[in-house]
């Protein structure tokens, strides 16, 4: 919704899109092939503004995905453009692995991604959010609840699953994915 998703608000606890939530152990680092850091980026910390928001997930040789971290972050941009730099530095040392930071391809993305660029030399690519299909009648980008549904089979068929172990973000997550 717009409020969990955009305005950082508590979300319902009804939502029911995604059924089965799997937690699992953290799979070692030979398991790993590929690591994506997604951003969702905002231009403001002011309370009636989004948040922005990353999550880490790590793609595993047998073809599952790991959600290996979520933020949601109220805070400035070039506090923002920091904490990419920090995660993916943690990101690579974790595991060995230099991570894909995508940043969305909407609003602020691009300049967010401009300045990641000249400040640390990382390489970032942008990300289009997803459209309905040609043939569809509908334009424009999807709403959460669109984005949601696509993904949904792989979190409720355990293609993705959560860590078994305790992560302070793990439970917000889950909630705002269940509104």
């Amino acid at each position: 919704t717009f409020l969990t998703g955009y305005m950082c608000q508590p979300p319902s606890a009804e939502g029911g899109l995604f059924q089965a939530i799997i937690r699992d152990a953290k799979p070692p680092r030979e398991h790993i092939e590929k690591i994506v850091q997604f951003w969702d980026t905002a231009t403001t910390t002011k309370t009636y503004s989004d948040c922005s928001a990353m999550v880490e997930m790590w793609k595993l040789t047998n073809g599952r995905g790991y959600v290996a971290k979520v933020l949601n972050l109220r805070k400035s941009p070039s506090d923002v453009t920091d904490i990419m730099i920090h995660e993916y530095a943690r990101a690579e040392q974790e595991t060995g692995h230099r991570p894909t930071l995508a940043i969305e391809a909407a609003q602020a993305g691009q300049n967010y991604a401009d300045f990641v660029r000249r400040l640390s030399g990382l390489h970032v690519y942008m990300h289009k959010l997803g459209g309905h299909g040609i043939g569809s009648g509908r334009r424009g980008p999807m709403d959460l609840a669109d984005r949601a549904s696509a993904a949904v089979h792989f979190f409720n068929e355990g293609i993705v699953f959560f860590p078994r172990e305790y992560e302070s973000w793990y439970e917000t997550a889950v909630n705002q994915m269940r509104a």
